[in-house]
């Protein structure tokens, strides 16, 4: 199994203490800032950003576990392929830094949220099933009561047999169904699933009842509402075909050079906090074109490793899949999930306790200095997508990886895929039918 990661016995972490690539911690006696690299009683300290031939090594609460992880990739390596087969092993081998694992608080820079992500906060020793369900009982919509009290009862009842895996999950379905259910009961539809949540129904309720949402948003509601609609209709119901709703172009993809110039910014941050944390990004939007939600939602235990490659096993959200990951994102995600101790520790951001949010990237790379472009999930996901289709990847295939309903989706993205040189192209639409004479 590749990448192999030693993992050495009789380790004595402190009671309670996370696991995580180690960073520069804040020293609790005079408020300085002590790297991992030094000795065990504090006190004397290795500098911060020491490098020895390439090698960062460090000891600490590990008793000298050093760990494989690509800190610093060079400017040249960026980007560059690496053979497969029989010697694959031997080039990652080749192209790795160390980087010291420790046990004990995470230092570095605590990851602000703003006041209603804290809000949002849930208590996570209780099991998942008990917050999705106070979260149901608890939903007040912003409609008039007499009118949530006709379909409180139907609406309530959707959402827990539909049975999201997280309250914030069943607070998203519990606004997208109110919502529609409020339009039909409107309209004069009877609250029979059988009748709210047939395609034609669900996609009339969002073009007239959501007539001031732009086309994209139409769209999404539209697929969840779709989703839900396949697991709560039991009667012998055929769905129907409905318009495509058009929105719009695509994000752009980074350009080669932009993801050049974010690599090389992620590996030179000024804590290992940081460049960890942002390597770590980049891995699941670069490397497996995850969605804002779903980065966040990620723990260590979603990564596995095996003969072909790494996955990522994205549970959280609508679009439950598998993706594997690119082959020069491999080694960040393998390394990182293999340093936990806990694999339901979050692999992005350890130490906070909220469980998911599309505002926690943003929120953390914002107070990241000298930013070469501005980093969003979406251009790291059609950046993925658009490498995907230059390199052939059938769209059947790409669209399920991308937790799409469709090929249609992929659509938008067509236009940001480089034309191919004539000759080329020729030659591929002469060789295409081989093999079916």
């Amino acid at each position: 199994m590749w990448p192999q990661v030693d993992v050495e016995s009789g380790l004595k972490p402190r009671d309670g203490a996370e696991v995580w690539p180690g960073c520069a911690v804040q020293d609790r006696s005079d408020r300085g800032v002590v790297h991992p690299g030094g000795i065990a009683d504090g006190s004397q300290t290795a500098p911060a950003h020491r490098r020895s031939q390439g090698i960062r090594e460090a000891t600490g609460d590990f008793d000298g576990r050093v760990v494989a992880f690509p800190v610093r990739p060079t400017v040249g390596d960026l980007g560059r392929q690496e053979s497969t087969g029989a010697g694959h092993n031997r080039n990652v081998a080749r192209r790795r830094l160390t980087l010291v694992l420790h046990a004990g608080d995470v230092g570095g820079e605590a990851h602000d949220v703003d006041s209603k992500q804290q809000r949002e906060a849930v208590d996570l020793d209780d099991p998942p099933g008990e917050r999705v369900a106070r979260r149901i009982a608890a939903y007040d919509p912003k409609i008039p009561a007499e009118q949530w009290a006709a379909i409180e009862e139907f609406v309530r009842a959707a959402v827990t047999d539909f049975c999201p895996p997280q309250a914030r999950e069943a607070g998203y379905f519990l606004t997208l169904l109110t919502r529609h259910v409020h339009w039909c009961w409107t309209q004069g539809y009877p609250l029979d699933r059988e009748v709210i949540f047939r395609r034609e129904v669900i996609s009339e309720s969002i073009a007239k009842g959501m007539a001031e949402r732009t086309n994209k948003t139409q769209a999404t509601i539209r697929s969840r509402l779709f989703r839900m609609s396949e697991q709560l209709m039991t009667g012998p119901h055929r769905p129907v075909r409905v318009p495509t709703i058009p929105i719009g172009p695509a994000q752009a993809p980074y350009s080669p050079r932009e993801v050049t110039l974010l690599r090389t910014w992620a590996s030179n941050l000024n804590t290992d906090y940081r460049r960890i944390n942002m390597t770590v990004i980049l891995a699941l939007g670069l490397g497996a074109g995850l969605k804002a939600h779903e980065m966040s939602a990620m723990t260590c235990g979603d990564v596995t490793v095996d003969d072909e490659g790494v996955l990522v096993h994205v549970r959280a959200g609508t679009s439950p899949r598998t993706v594997p990951v690119l082959e020069q994102w491999e080694e960040t995600l393998a390394v990182v999930a293999a340093a936990a101790m806990r694999s339901e520790q979050w692999l992005m951001l350890p130490k906070r306790r909220l469980a998911q949010s599309s505002n926690m990237l943003p929120n953390f790379t914002l107070d990241l200095p000298n930013r070469p472009v501005s980093v969003r999930a979406q251009r790291l996901r059609a950046t993925w997508i658009v490498d995907h289709l230059s390199a052939g990847t059938p769209v059947g295939l790409l669209a399920q990886a991308a937790g799409m309903d469709s090929a249609s989706a992929l659509g938008p993205y067509i236009t940001h895929v480089p034309n191919l040189d004539p000759v080329a192209g020729r030659q591929m639409l002469r060789a295409a039918a081989k093999g079916r004479s």
